[in-house]
C-alpha cells in the first residue's frame, strides 16, 4: 500500500484492487520505504499503477528468501533487528542493495509472512524489530510450494479475500499441475477489465497464473435481461442467448405508449452490466412491427409454412444434426400466433442450438422457440450418473429453476478446488446448460 494520509485513528492509503482508502493504525505492519508521488497533486490511479510494477518487482526477490534460509543467516545477528537494519546486515543476500523498495518490500513481506521462521516485536505502527525463532519447523514452509508457488489452498483463500461475492465471482478452482487458477464470474468480459489490478495482484502474491472463464453465467445472464427491463414490459418467454454474437434477445409485451429510447436506455445498462448487447424481437412491438410490415422479407407468410408433422421431422433431424437431442416438439399458440416448441433438457443448454433453429425457422416457415422448462429429471439423472460413489450422495438433487443450478449434498464432498469436482462440473454443465453446487 502507498500511504498519503494519516489521521488521529489510523491512516489512508492506497492498495492495487482496492476502492476504500481508510485503514486503522492496527493494519499497518511496517513502513517499507519511503514513497515519493509521480506528480503534485498526486493521482490515485497512477500510483496503483506504480505500486503494482513494484509487486511485480519485488515477487521474485519475496520468492528468492526462503523463510528457512533466511532464518539461518539472521540466527546469528544481533537481535532483535529493525527492518533497516536488518537490510544492511543482509546486503549481501538483497538483490538491489539495502535500499532498494522492491528489496526492502520483499523483506518485510518474507517476515511478515512466515512466523514459524521469525519472531516480530512491535515497536510502534508501521515499525518493527525481527529475530530469528530459535528452532526451525519441521517439513516444508507452510505457505510454499515446492515449485515455489503459494500452496494451493493459501492461494484460493486469496483469491477469496480479493473477489467477495459482490465482485461477481461465483466460482473458482487450480490446476496444480499448470500452475494456474481459474476464476468464474457471472459476466467475464466485463470482470476480466473491472478487476484486471486484483487479478495482477493475485498472481503477484501468490505465483499462479490466472485466467479467467470466458462463458457468462447463462442463469444470472437471463436475470439482467429481466432487471433491466422497464416494470411495465412483460417477459412472453426466457430471454435467449447467442454466444457467438454476444447477444440476448427478449421477446415482450410492450404497453401503449412505451417507446424506442425506453428500450435503448435498458440496453445501455444491460451492455455495461454484462458486456453483453441486448435486442428486442419485434414482434407485437409497436416500432419494429411497422418496420417489419414495410419488409416484404422481413418473414415467412403462413400460406408458405411446411405441413406441420413434415416441419417437425424437419426440426428433428436439423437439430440431431447439429448435435442437439430433443426430447419433445410441439406446436404452441402466444401472442405472435403459432410455433413449434422445441424441449432440449434446459433453456439454457437450448441457446447453443440457436442459430441451427433460425434457420430451420427460415426453411419450415414456422417460428421455433426452446421449451422454458428444464427437464429436471433428466438433469438430475445425469447429476446422479457423473457423482462418483465415493463421494456418496446424501439425498434427492435440489433444483434452482431461477439460476438453472443443482445443489448436490454428499456424504464426502470434495474441495470446489479439487480437480476431480471441477471436472464433474464442468462436464455436468457441458451436458445440461446449468450449473452444479455443493450443499
Amino acid at each position: 500500500a502507498v500511504a498519503f494520509a494519516v489521521e488521529q485513528l489510523g491512516f489512508h492509503a492506497w492498495m492495487v484492487g482496492v476502492n476504500g482508502t481508510h485503514h486503522y493504525a492496527e493494519d499497518l505492519l511496517e513502513i517499507a520505504a519511503p514513497w515519493e508521488f509521480a506528480q503534485d497533486p498526486p493521482d490515485a490511479g497512477a500510483e496503483k499503477v506504480r505500486l503494482y510494477r513494484l509487486t511485480r518487482e519485488a515477487k521474485p526477490l519475496f520468492r528468492s528468501l526462503a523463510p528457512r534460509d533466511l532464518r539461518e543467516k539472521m540466527a546469528g545477528l544481533p537481535a532483535p533487528l529493525s527492518l533497516e537494519d536488518l537490510a544492511r546486515a543482509l546486503a549481501s543476500h538483497l538483490p538491489g542493495g539495502p535500499d532498494s523498495p522492491a528489496a526492502r518490500l520483499a523483506l518485510a513481506w518474507r517476515l511478515n509472512t512466515s512466523p514459524e521462521c521469525f519472531e516480530r516485536v512491535e515497536l510502534e505502527p508501521g515499525r518493527a524489530a525481527y529475530r530469528a525463532r530459535e528452532q526451525a519447523p519441521d517439513g516444508p514452509a507452510a505457505e510454499e510450494a515446492a515449485d515455489g508457488r503459494v500452496e494451493q489452498n493459501a492461494a484460493l483463500a486469496e483469491a477469496e479475500r480479493l473477489f467477495p461475492p459482490d465482485t461477481g465471482l461465483y466460482r473458482k478452482g487450480a490446476d496444480p499441475q499448470s500452475g494456474t487458477i481459474t476464476l468464474y464470474f457471472h459476466f467475464p468480459q466485463v470482470a476480466e477489465k473491472k478487476w484486471q489490478d486484483r487479478i495482477a495482484q493475485l498472481e503477484a502474491v501468490t505465483g499462479w497464473s490466472v485466467r479467467v472463464h470466458p462463458e457468462a453465467h447463462m442463469g444470472v445472464l437471463a436475470e439482467a435481461a429481466r432487471r433491466v427491463l422497464p416494470e411495465d414490459w412483460v417477459l412472453l418467454r426466457n430471454p435467449s442467448v447467442d454466444r457467438d454474437r454476444r447477444v440476448v434477445t427478449v421477446r415482450c409485451q410492450v404497453p401503449d405508449g412505451a417507446t424506442e429510447e425506453d428500450f435503448a436506455t435498458a440496453r445501455s445498462h444491460f451492455r455495461e452490466e454484462t458486456g453483453f448487447d441486448l435486442e428486442l424481437d419485434g414482434r407485437g412491438v409497436p416500432w419494429l412491427d411497422a418496420a417489419a410490415a414495410a419488409d416484404p422479407h422481413s418473414g415467412p407468410a403462413a400460406a408458405s409454412r411446411m405441413e406441420i408433422n413434415q416441419a417437425f421431422a424437419a426440426v428433428r433431424a436439423g437439430l440431431a444434426a447439429a448435435g442437439a437431442t430433443v426430447y419433445r416438439v410441439g406446436r404452441k399458440t402466444g401472442p405472435g400466433g403459432d410455433y413449434i416448441e422445441v424441449s432440449f433438457i434446459s433453456p439454457a443448454l437450448a441457446e447453443r442450438f440457436r442459430q441451427p433453429m433460425e434457420e430451420l425457422s427460415r426453411q419450415t416457415g414456422w417460428p421455433l422457440e426452446p421449451n422454458p422448462e428444464p427437464n429436471q429429471h433428466e438433469i438430475k439423472a445425469i447429476a446422479r450418473s457423473l457423482i462418483p460413489p465415493e463421494w456418496g450422495l446424501k439425498r434427492e438433487p435440489a433444483f434452482f429453476r431461477e439460476r438453472m443450478a443443482l445443489r448436490v449434498s454428499l456424504t464426502s464432498p470434495p474441495s470446489v478446488s479439487d480437480p476431480g469436482w471441477v471436472e464433474v462440473a464442468d462436464r455436468f454443465t457441458e451436458l445440461t446448460g446449468c450449473t452444479m453446487e455443493l450443499g
